[in-house]
């Protein structure tokens, strides 16, 4: 339900129990605060747009918090992808006839985003096993 209203452009907070919570994910944001040094006590996985968030990309937090992650973590770069890219508005202003972002498809934007959201909550560590690496693509 949390996946259905965020994807709706609803903000969505949730708790979790300690344990239950497979994988941590930054999904093209700024973390404003600062990774503590121990780091998160699960997989971590940053996604995000190639302008803003490539390694020594413009948002340096990423860089800074990367050191911060112990535990499995990736970081995935969406070729032609742009902030609202990882969301499902794409699909519904491009039937408007308004979405422009001749870099990266609705469609496609949209799959990446889901798959991306699907894997750790499905997989969770299994997804980061032996994975301690930046990606690009």
């Amino acid at each position: 339900m949390a996946e259905d209203l965020a994807s709706r452009g609803y903000i969505v907070a949730g708790i979790e129990h300690t344990y239950e919570s497979r994988a941590g994910s930054n999904m093209d944001g700024t973390t404003f605060a600062p990774i503590h040094d121990s780091g998160p006590p699960r997989p971590f996985k940053f996604l995000g747009a190639q302008a803003e968030h490539s390694p020594g990309g413009k948002d340096t937090t990423w860089d800074r918090d990367w050191a911060h992650l112990t535990r499995q973590k990736r970081w995935l770069v969406a070729a032609g992808a742009e902030h609202a890219s990882f969301t499902d508005n794409a699909l519904l202003v491009e039937q408007l006839g308004v979405y422009r972002n001749p870099g990266l498809s609705a469609v496609r934007a949209v799959e990446i985003t889901r798959i991306s959201s699907i894997i750790p909550s499905r997989f969770g560590s299994e997804m980061f096993r032996n994975s301690q690496e930046r990606c690009s693509r």
